[in-house]
């Protein structure tokens, strides 16, 4: 039987699920689609859903369950908590589960902060392939033109799948 707290978050996962929004990229959220879900919700009027300060926790813990279709309504409410919940997904990153550390690195390139660039700069060299790689897409994928450093590092990455996706997210970030 789940929780109360369980319960409280499969109802605020129910409320994204809006009549005029269905996302249909599967391994997470897109700028565009990201931008017209936020657009329908208030800062404050969603502050008063989540107002306990173990909700970004709970929120991130829920990254690490394998259910299809959440992340982008997870990223949504990581979102709207501003840059407090950068710390958070940080710590989180110390997960030894690769799955839990992509996902991580897409909801990280949203935020617009030093601390998630740099989470992403230090991501990108992570010794799991498929964590790096999550990674440099996600720097890519930041419009943070500030990437191209780190970026144009990764070219001389001694793994040639590193290489060929710093070199297709440099030419992504122009």
């Amino acid at each position: 039987m789940p929780s109360d707290e369980e319960r409280e978050f499969e109802s605020l996962i129910k409320s994204f699920q809006l009549e005029d929004y269905h996302p249909t990229w599967e391994d997470g959220p897109n700028k565009e689609d990201l931008d017209e879900a936020l657009s329908i919700f208030d800062e404050e009027e969603f502050g008063r859903y989540c107002p306990r300060p173990s909700f970004i926790e709970q929120t991130i813990e829920q990254l690490k369950k394998e259910r299809k279709g959440t992340l982008s309504y997870i990223t949504q409410m990581l979102l709207i908590q501003g840059e407090r919940a950068v710390p958070p997904l940080i710590k989180a990153l110390e997960d030894e589960n690769p799955r839990l550390r992509c996902k991580i690195a897409k909801v990280l390139s949203f935020f617009r902060s030093s601390m998630a660039f740099e989470a992403l700069v230090n991501l990108s060299e992570d010794k799991n392939i498929d964590v790096a790689i999550c990674a440099i897409q996600a720097l890519g994928d930041s419009e943070n033109k500030q990437a191209l450093i780190p970026l144009h590092k990764l070219l001389t990455d001694q793994r040639p799948e590193v290489r060929e996706i710093a070199e297709k997210a440099i030419i992504e970030l122009g």
